[in-house]
């Protein structure tokens, strides 16, 4: 019996401990030279406070959470697909220029 108990508790924390890894389809040199940057990525919304609260002092500091009726502004967040500047182009430019 002590023997079946064994094997059983084995067996879970094999298989728990197989599925805590995570999978990863890029091996070798692809994984090595992998740019998160360059993936695409799901476009997301922010929910962003657009109105600052007038209160100050003890009067924002008791106030309450539930009692506040601000608005929330969504803002799209997407990556930036413009093409980056790289080699003596990205040394020799001047940020304070608009080229």
């Amino acid at each position: 019996m002590k023997k079946l108990w064994m094997i059983g508790t084995a067996i879970l924390l094999s298989v728990g401990a197989a599925n805590a890894q995570e999978w990863n389809e890029l091996k070798g040199p692809a994984a090595k030279n992998y740019k998160p940057w360059k993936s695409q990525a799901k476009n997301v919304t922010a929910d962003v406070r657009s109105e600052r609260s007038e209160a100050q002092g003890p009067e924002f500091k008791n106030q309450k959470p539930w009692n506040q009726t601000d608005a929330t502004t969504p803002i799209d967040t997407t990556l930036d697909t413009s093409k980056k500047v790289t080699g003596p182009k990205a040394k020799n430019k001047k940020p304070w220029k608009n080229n």
